[in-house]
């Protein structure tokens, strides 16, 4: 329960392979901004970002973007607490 791990794919399922992954809280305040890897993924360490209101992750590859709504219960469900 350290991260939320971000896995952007196309409809396709192609992996995208560059683009931005921006972590907003639930105010949509910009937390942090982060490089997509060329496997398609990013890692957000739970210890770098007040996630108690949930989080907002969003990502843009340029020709694509996309959002997800990650809230204290889903981080709580995945963490096992």
């Amino acid at each position: 329960c350290e991260a939320v791990l971000v896995e952007a794919k196309f409809s396709s399922g192609n992996v995208a392979r560059q683009g931005d992954v921006r972590v907003l809280d639930s105010e949509n305040a910009l937390l942090q901004t982060f490089a997509l890897g060329s496997d398609g993924t990013v890692r957000v360490p739970l210890d770098s970002v007040d996630h108690s209101g949930g989080l907002v992750i969003e990502v843009d590859t340029g020709s694509h973007d996309n959002y997800w709504i990650v809230t204290p219960e889903d981080i709580a469900r995945n963490c096992g607490s």
